[in-house]
C-alpha cells in the first residue's frame, strides 16, 4: 500500500532526527562549558518530547488516512476502467470518469473534509504572499487628465505644476495665469488611480506633452538655460554648444595652462518648443546676445573708516559674498587704506573661469610639550628640545575671474618634513622648599637674593672709581649657590655673559627702570631673553664670574640709563 510505503519514510526521519539531537547533547556535554552542563539534560527532556509528539501526529495522520480510505484496490480498479474505456472509445472515458469521480466523492465525503481542514489554511496563505507581492508593487498616483485623455500619472499636484511653469516658460507665457495661458494651456482634472511604480510619469515628459496640447505650433528643439533659467531654443544642440565653446575658445586661447569654463551652469534640454522667432533663435542671433551681456567687475578701494560690513552694505551684499569673492581676506584680517577689494564679479553670460593647477609649500607650525619638573622652581621654565616647524607640499585648483581669484579647492596634501615638537620644562618646586620666603624692605624693590643679606661692598666711589651697584653676599656663610630673584615684575631684556659682568641677568621693567643682576653662577641661569618674570621669581644662582674676587650678587638699579643708587628703591637708605 501507499501508505505503508510512507510510514517506514516517516520512522526513519523520527529516528534520524533524535540521532542528531542524541549527538548534539553530546557534543555540548564534551564542550565541557558550564552553561551546557546545567541546560543540556533539559534540552534533551524537551527535544525528545517534541520528537515523540510529532510521531504520535504521523502516526493518527496515517491510520486516519487508512479508516478514510480504506483498500485502495477499489481506487485501481476505477482508474483501469477509465484507462480501457478511453483505449476503446475515448469520447465514452468521459463518462466513466464522472461515474467514478461522483462514486468517490460519496464514499470519501469524511476524508475529503479532513483534507480540506489542511489545504484551505495552506491555500489562504499563497494568496495572502501573492496580494502583498502585488500590492508592493502597486502605488496610488495622481492621474492628469485633459479632454478624457489621460495626460500621465504623477505623485504629487506639485510635479504637475513644476511641469506646467516649464511648457509656460518655452510659451513665453511667463509663470502667472494670464488669459493667454489659460487659452494655450487647457485645463486638466485630477484623479486618484492605483498604478505600478514604473508607470510614473516625469517632468519633461509631461512638459512634452502639455505643449503638444497647446494651441500654439510646436517643434523639436533644444532649450538653452543659464543658471536654471530659460533663455532661448536653437534648432538642435550641436548649434547651442558652438556658441558658447566659441567664447571660450577665445579665452583659452589666451590662458592655455588652465582650464577654461563658464561660471554659470549651462544646460542643454531637447523637447517641444512654440515655432516661434521670440523662443527660437539661429545661432548667430544667440552668439550676439551673448556678447551684449558682458559687464566688468567692480572693485571698491578701501578708504579710512571703511569695515566688511560696511562695504558689503554699501554695495548691497552679503558678508559671505564679499569673502568669497575674495578669498585672500578670513573674516579676522585686517583692512588697511588702499586694499582693493572686489565688490561684484562680470555679469551676464559671458562670464568665464580659468581655473589653474597650483603647487606650493605650506608650512606646519610644530606643537609644543610641557614636561613638569621639580628640579625648576615654579614660575620657571626651560627649553629641552627646539621646536623645527614642518614642510607641506599643497596642490590646488584656483579658480580665477577677469583675473582675480575668486576659490581655492585643496585637492592633495604631501608632508615632506615631520614638524619636531618643542619640549619644555615646566617649574614646579615651591619657593618656600629651601628657603624661608622672599625679603622685602618697604622699598619698591624686593630684595634681590634670599638667605645672603649682607652688603660687602657699598654703592660709590672705590680705589677711585665708582662702584654703581651693591655687592651682596652673607656673611656668615658661602654665598655660591645662593638663590637670586626677579627684584620686580617685568621683562627679561639680557641673560647672557660678559667680560666683567661674567654670567648677568638685565630686566626692564618699565617707566625708565632696569635691574641688573652679575656675577652669576656658570650654568645657573633660568630665564632668556624676552620671558615675562614676577617679582621674586628665581632667575639664577650666586656665583663668582667675570672680574670678581669672591662669590656675591652684583646688582645695580638703572633709571632712564642711568646707574643709580639701589638702596632707596629697596627701602634701606
Amino acid at each position: 500500500m501507499f501508505f505503508d510505503f510512507l510510514k517506514p519514510l516517516f520512522e526513519l526521519f523520527y529516528n534520524e532526527t533524535s540521532i542528531l539531537g542524541e549527538v548534539f547533547i553530546k557534543a555540548s556535554k564534551k564542550a565541557g562549558t558550564l552553561l551546557l552542563r546545567f541546560v543540556g539534560k533539559p534540552l534533551l527532556f524537551l527535544l525528545g518530547t517534541f520528537l515523540a509528539l510529532g510521531k504520535h501526529i504521523i502516526r493518527w495522520f496515517i491510520k486516519s488516512l487508512h479508516s478514510q480510505l480504506g483498500d485502495t484496490t477499489k481506487m485501481h480498479k476505477a482508474f483501469t476502467g477509465i484507462k480501457k474505456a478511453f483505449l476503446s472509445q475515448p469520447l465514452s472515458a468521459f463518462p466513466v470518469a464522472f461515474h467514478y469521480l461522483k462514486k468517490g466523492l460519496s464514499k470519501y465525503r469524511q476524508f475529503l473534509k479532513h483534507i480540506c481542514y489542511w489545504l484551505i489554511p495552506v491555500a489562504a496563505a499563497v494568496v495572502m504572499v501573492v496580494s502583498v507581492g502585488n500590492i508592493a508593487d502597486v502605488c496610488i498616483a495622481l492621474r492628469i487628465d485633459i479632454d478624457g485623455e489621460t495626460l500621465g500619472f504623477v505623485s504629487n499636484e506639485s510635479e504637475y505644476l513644476e511641469a506646467r511653469d516649464i511648457a509656460k516658460e518655452r510659451l513665453g507665457l511667463g509663470s502667472d495665469n494670464t488669459t493667454n495661458s489659460v487659452d494655450m494651456l487647457p485645463s486638466v482634472t485630477y484623479t486618484l488611480s492605483l498604478i505600478k511604480i514604473n508607470q510614473y510619469t516625469n517632468t519633461e515628459t509631461l512638459c512634452d506633452r502639455l505643449i503638444q496640447k497647446s494651441s500654439s505650433n510646436i517643434i523639436h528643439a533644444c532649450g538653452v538655460y543659464v543658471a536654471g533659467e530659460f533663455l532661448c531654443a536653437v534648432k538642435n544642440e550641436a548649434d547651442a554648444k558652438r556658441v558658447f565653446n566659441a567664447l571660450l575658445e577665445e579665452v583659452e586661447a589666451t590662458e592655455p595652462d588652465g582650464i577654461v569654463s563658464f561660471v554659470q551652469d549651462i544646460d542643454y534640454i531637447e523637447g517641444l518648443y512654440p515655432d516661434s522667432t521670440d523662443v527660437v533663435w539661429d545661432s548667430a542671433r544667440l552668439l550676439e546676445y551673448v556678447k551684449s551681456k558682458e559687464s566688468a567687475a567692480v572693485y571698491h578701494t578701501v578708504e579710512s573708516g571703511d569695515s566688511f560690513a560696511s562695504i558689503a552694505n554699501r554695495y548691497n551684499i552679503s558678508l559671505s559674498e564679499l569673502y568669497s569673492m575674495n578669498p585672500e581676506y578670513k573674516k579676522n584680517s585686517v583692512l588697511r587704506v588702499g586694499n582693493v577689494l572686489t565688490v561684484a564679479l562680470p555679469s551676464g553670460f559671458f562670464t568665464v573661469q580659468v581655473t589653474k593647477t597650483k603647487v606650493y609649500n605650506e608650512e606646519i607650525e610644530y606643537d609644543t610639550i610641557e614636561i613638569q619638573s621639580d628640579a625648576l622652581y615654579a614660575g620657571t621654565s626651560r627649553i629641552v628640545v627646539n621646536g623645527v616647524n614642518g614642510l607641506s607640499q599643497v596642490t590646488s585648483l584656483i579658480s580665477y575671474v577677469d583675473g582675480k581669484q575668486i576659490s581655492i579647492e585643496e585637492v592633495a596634501r604631501l608632508t615632506v618634513k615631520e614638524p619636531v615638537a618643542q619640549r619644555i620644562q615646566v617649574g614646579t618646586k615651591p619657593l618656600d622648599s629651601d628657603y624661608p620666603g622672599i625679603t622685602s624692605h618697604g622699598g619698591i624693590l624686593l630684595w634681590p637674593t634670599v638667605n645672603a643679606f649682607n652688603i660687602n661692598s657699598d654703592y660709590g666711589y672705590r680705589w677711585g672709581k665708582l662702584h654703581s651697584a651693591l655687592d651682596i653676599g652673607s656673611k656668615t656663610e658661602s654665598s655660591m649657590g645662593k638663590l637670586i630673584v626677579a627684584a620686580a615684575e617685568g621683562t627679561v631684556v639680557i641673560a647672557g655673559v660678559h667680560s666683567s659682568y661674567g654670567y648677568y641677568v638685565k630686566i626692564d621693567h618699565g617707566n625708565g627702570m632696569q635691574t641688573l643682576y652679575a656675577h652669576c653662577k656658570a650654568g645657573s641661569l633660568m630665564v632668556k631673553a624676552g620671558d615675562k618674570v614676577t617679582a621674586g621669581q628665581p632667575i639664577a644662582r650666586i656665583g663668582m664670574t667675570g672680574f670678581a674676587t669672591g662669590p656675591h650678587l652684583h646688582f645695580e638699579v638703572i633709571i632712564n640709563g642711568r646707574k643709580v643708587n639701589p638702596k632707596p628703591y629697596l627701602g634701606i637708605g
